[in-house]
């Protein structure tokens, strides 16, 4: 290595460890040392970064395929959990729905980054097919004496070019006029970018002096950069690309172990720290995280995509305080096709037509059945003596006609309650309405109680403070009489004087007792031959 990758490893592996620091320091002011029952975590993504939105003529460098690429495995994970999964507990809980799942999906667009061959299903008969995605493209080519960015581009367009990505057949994948560019098809093909792979082969190289910064950090002169960095020592080298693992929390432990199982997952190219794998492996453990946890996904749109002519410098222009114009400091204009992109490339209008014609919330019968049985007395009454071999189904469906909902608005399914939406709010209110007359009750009783056991200490407490206050007066009033001097001085005279009696009356008892057991054992057998 030269001397300047040199000194550009060493920043970023210090950028690196810096970030991780900051994070930490976050989570650490924000943790509590007491067990807690629930977290938040937000996932702030920075959006597709496309240049052409900015009005540059250039393609896009490897960083901005980094940010397109998180932003397609968020939408993915937004598609599956949307649409795949809804739609296929439906279909097991035996309530089909007309609808189908929109067409393209972001799998291809991600497959052509990140795809294993591990991953791709070949026909029977069929040979092996190099259907890398570039990522791995980029992590073999770079191991390989004299590759060049040409060969992993056409090891790339060999592998999608002819794959369909939509229903029309488009690819997922263009190669472009240019020498050494290509155009990836971002949001369901809406959004297409074009990249320029030109020295991405070099950026693929591992740089070993980043390894070195952290070592620098944790061996430095000062203590408060020692003890800020030595945390990080005790975790393995495969999970250093990552931050926030120093937490001992126990749902930052269960974090961690997710974490580390992602990584885990493909050891060798962890251990080689290969740049391009690292944001795979990155992004595999985001995702395993996100996915165990209760998900709502918020879209930003942007009304309108600023473009300055092409004798501008390719940046937006600043906002002036004028009215409304453009580039004034005013609402930005409203650019209806730019906002229909987005909406089509991020799913949300087939989202909205599955939330309206399938069901929104969905409940498991014994949940359903315990929280709303309050709104139907006599069904209560008459599954409370029997705790046990209660059949949930019958009984929702009771409980159900008692609600008196619209056929349309609730479904049962085998072990689900399915409910349009606005149905499980309505009956939150309704429960609410009737339980809470016996939440004041209880609460009243339970204030009242506390209330009065605090009333009898401040009682308490009163008669004290009159009994010292008393005390006290009578002492002020007598402490200047002269017999009152006389007695403070004659009371320990006397106490002494007592201890002494005490201590002499104790003498003679003991003498007594030690004189008595010749006599009694004198007087023992004529005192049997008595009793006999």
């Amino acid at each position: 290595m030269t001397g300047a990758e040199c000194v550009e490893g060493m920043a970023s592996g210090l950028y690196q460890e810096l970030f991780a620091a900051v994070v930490s320091l976050v989570n650490r002011s924000f943790s509590s040392h007491h067990l807690s029952m629930a977290s938040i975590m937000v996932v702030d993504a920075p959006g597709f970064q496309n240049p052409r939105h900015q009005g540059r003529e250039r393609a896009a460098t490897f960083e901005e395929l980094c940010h397109n690429y998180t932003q397609e495995r968020l939408q993915l994970l937004f598609y599956r959990r949307t649409f795949v999964s809804t739609l296929q507990r439906l279909q097991e809980e035996g309530l089909p729905v007309q609808f189908d799942l929109p067409e393209p999906s972001p799998g291809p667009t991600v497959a052509v980054v990140d795809q294993n061959p591990s991953q791709v299903r070949l026909p029977p008969g069929g040979g092996a097919v190099d259907a890398k995605g570039l990522f791995w493209v980029l992590d073999e080519e770079v191991r390989v004496e004299g590759s060049s960015d040409s060969t992993v581009l056409e090891r790339l367009c060999a592998a999608f070019e002819k794959k369909g990505a939509g229903t029309e057949g488009t690819s997922a994948l263009r190669p472009c006029e240019q020498p050494l560019q290509c155009e990836i098809a971002h949001q369901r093909g809406q959004d297409p970018v074009r990249y320029d792979l030109t020295g991405w082969l070099h950026r693929a190289k591992p740089n070993l002096s980043a390894l070195d910064a952290a070592q620098v950090l944790q061996h430095s002169k000062r203590a408060e950069l020692r003890s800020l960095f030595q945390a990080r020592a005790k975790l393995a080298p495969v999970c250093r690309a990552l931050a926030g693992l120093e937490g001992t929390s126990q749902q930052a432990l269960q974090r961690n172990c997710v974490l580390r199982r992602a990584f885990a997952s493909s050891f060798a190219a962890a251990k080689r720290r290969a740049p391009c794998s690292q944001v795979k492996l990155q992004m595999d453990a985001l995702s395993s995280v996100i996915r165990r946890s209760q998900l709502h996904f918020i879209h930003c749109l942007v009304p309108s995509l600023t473009v300055e002519s092409k004798g501008g410098k390719g940046a937006p222009t600043p906002p002036q305080p004028d009215g409304d114009k453009p580039g004034a400091g005013g609402p930005l204009p409203v650019d209806i096709p730019a906002l229909r992109v987005q909406l089509s490339g991020s799913y949300i209008l087939e989202a909205l037509r599955l939330h309206r014609t399938g069901y929104a919330d969905h409940l498991g019968l014994t949940h359903f059945r315990r929280r709303f049985q309050v709104l139907d007395p006599l069904l209560a009454k008459k599954l409370m003596p029997a705790a046990e071999g209660i059949d949930e189904r019958k009984a929702v469906e009771q409980l159900l006609q008692t609600l008196d909902l619209e056929k349309k608005a609730v479904a049962v399914g085998h072990s689900q309650v399915f409910l349009k939406a606005g149905v499980v709010s309505r009956l939150e209110k309704q429960r609410e309405k009737l339980v809470s007359h016996s939440i004041v009750l209880f609460q009243a009783a339970c204030k009242g109680f506390l209330s009065r056991q605090e009333f009898k200490k401040l009682k308490i407490r009163r008669l004290a403070s009159q009994c010292i206050w008393k005390n006290v007066a009578v002492f002020l009033a007598v402490k200047d009489w002269p017999w009152w001097r006389l007695l403070g001085a004659l009371r320990p005279l006397l106490s002494a004087t007592a201890g002494e009696e005490q201590l002499r009356t104790k003498e003679v008892s003991l003498c007594c007792h030690q004189h008595r057991p010749p006599s009694i054992c004198a007087q023992l057998p004529s005192r049997l031959k008595g009793a006999g």
